[in-house]
C-alpha cells in the first residue's frame, strides 16, 4: 500500500447502523464508504498547515457516479462480526486509477489496521456533467493536469455491458420518499442498492430465488457492479425487478425503472460467495 498516488485516511469502524436486527452486515452500506472516506480526506487536507488557501470560484460542473465495482474479501465478514471491539478504525487508501474524455475512475481499498489484510476494494467511475443541463462535458483542464502530474493513465472510455432481463422476474414498486433525496435534489446513489436489497428480501420471503431462504444480509456478498444511467427525484414511482442466473444461482440481478419508462435508470449485479448460501440461519 506504499503508493505515492494514494491518500490515506482512518475510516471509523462500523457502528450499529451498518447491521440489521439479526446482527448481519447490510451489504448496501458498502456504497457509503467511499463518500465518507473522501469527506474525511478532504477535511484533513483543508486542516493541513502546509496546504495553501486560494479563492476558488464556484465550479461550472458536477461529478455524478456512473458505475461502481466492488470486491469484498471473505475475511471482511469475519472481521465485521467478531472483531468489532478490537480496534476502532480501518486503514483506507484512495487514489485515481484512470481517466477518459468526460470521466475518471477512483479506487478505494479498505485494509485491516493490524494484519494489513485487504478487505474491500471499490472502483468508482464518475462522470463530469454540466450544472445546468446535466449532460457530460470534457474533463476540466485542472483535473487532467492533476491526473497527468500523478501519472494516472488515460483510457478511451469507461463503458460497461448492459443487463437484459428474462421473461420471469420478481417485481416491487415504491415511490421515492424525501428521506432518499440528497443535496443535489435527487435520489442519493446509495439508496438505489438499498432498494434492490429490499426487493431481494421480499423475493426471498416469496420463495422466488433458489437456495436463498433467510435474511438476504445473512449471505456473504463477493462482488457487485452498479450502473447509473439516469436520476430519480422525490415522488417518482420506481419499479424494481430482480432475477437469478439459472446456471449460477449465486448471481442475482436488478433493474430499476422510473415512472413506467422502458429504459432502466439503475442496474445492479450481485455475486455471493457460494459457501455462504449453505450457512445455517442465525
Amino acid at each position: 500500500m506504499n503508493d505515492m498516488q494514494s491518500d490515506f485516511v482512518k475510516y471509523p469502524f462500523f457502528d450499529y447502523r451498518y447491521y440489521n436486527k439479526f446482527g448481519n452486515f447490510c451489504p448496501w452500506q458498502l456504497d457509503g464508504i467511499a463518500p465518507i472516506a473522501r469527506y474525511i480526506n478532504s477535511h484533513l487536507k483543508k486542516r493541513s498547515k502546509t496546504e495553501t488557501t486560494t479563492n476558488r470560484t464556484k465550479p461550472d460542473y458536477l461529478s455524478f457516479t456512473f458505475w461502481i465495482k466492488t470486491h469484498v474479501e471473505e475475511k471482511f465478514y469475519d472481521v465485521t462480526k467478531n472483531e468489532r471491539y478490537k480496534f476502532d478504525h480501518f486503514d483506507c487508501y484512495l487514489k485515481p486509477i484512470n481517466y477518459g474524455n468526460s470521466s475518471y475512475v477512483s479506487q478505494l481499498t479498505l485494509v485491516h489496521p493490524i494484519t494489513k489484510t485487504e478487505l474491500v476494494n471499490t472502483k468508482r467511475c464518475l462522470v463530469v456533467v454540466d450544472t445546468v443541463n446535466k449532460r457530460p462535458i470534457p474533463l476540466p483542464a485542472h483535473l487532467r493536469e492533476k491526473f497527468d502530474k500523478a501519472g494516472v493513465p488515460s483510457i478511451p472510455n469507461n463503458k460497461i455491458h448492459r443487463l437484459q432481463p428474462p421473461s420471469k422476474v420478481f417485481e416491487m414498486k415504491v415511490e421515492v420518499p424525501s428521506s432518499s433525496i440528497d443535496i443535489y435534489q435527487h435520489m442519493n446513489y446509495v439508496e438505489y442498492s438499498r432498494l434492490c436489497f429490499d426487493c431481494a428480501s421480499f423475493a426471498v420471503q416469496k420463495g422466488f430465488y433458489k437456495f436463498f431462504k433467510h435474511d438476504i444480509d445473512h449471505y456473504h456478498l463477493r462482488d457487485t457492479l452498479r450502473l447509473h444511467s439516469d436520476e430519480a427525484k422525490m415522488g417518482d414511482l420506481l419499479k424494481v425487478i430482480t432475477w437469478q442466473e439459472q446456471t449460477r444461482p449465486e448471481m442475482i440481478y436488478f433493474l430499476i425503472f422510473k415512472n413506467d419508462e422502458k429504459q432502466a435508470i439503475f442496474e445492479f449485479t450481485c455475486i455471493f460467495y457460494k459457501h455462504s448460501m449453505t450457512l445455517p440461519k442465525l
